[in-house]
C-alpha cells in the first residue's frame, strides 16, 4: 500500500498521488505503447512502455519466469535511445 512516508506526494492541487503512478489499469493483453516526445532542440524522440497483461492493479511490469525465480516485484522497461543506456549505468 502507498504511504506518505515513502511514495505518496502532494500535487499542486493538494491531492495525494503515488510517485510511481500506482495503481495501474488492469490489462487483458500485453502491448507496447509508443509516445512521441519533442525535445527543446526540436527533435522528436520516442518513449516506449510495456503494458503487461495484469489482473492486479498493484503489480509492476513483469515477466512471469523472472518473478518465479526472484520471488519479488521486478520492473522491466524498453530502452529506445542508446544514450539512455549510459544514463542508467
Amino acid at each position: 500500500m502507498c504511504s506518505t512516508k515513502y511514495c505518496l506526494r502532494e500535487s499542486n492541487k493538494n491531492e495525494l498521488s503515488c510517485r510511481f503512478k500506482f495503481p495501474f489499469e488492469n490489462c487483458a493483453k500485453t502491448r507496447i505503447d509508443c509516445q512521441a516526445i519533442n525535445t527543446k532542440s526540436g527533435q522528436t524522440n520516442y518513449r516506449a512502455t510495456i503494458v503487461t497483461k495484469r489482473n492486479d492493479s498493484r503489480l509492476n511490469r513483469h515477466q512471469p519466469l523472472q518473478l518465479q525465480g526472484w520471488r519479488a516485484n521486478c520492473d522491466n522497461q524498453i530502452i529506445v535511445i542508446i544514450k539512455h543506456v549510459w544514463n542508467i549505468l
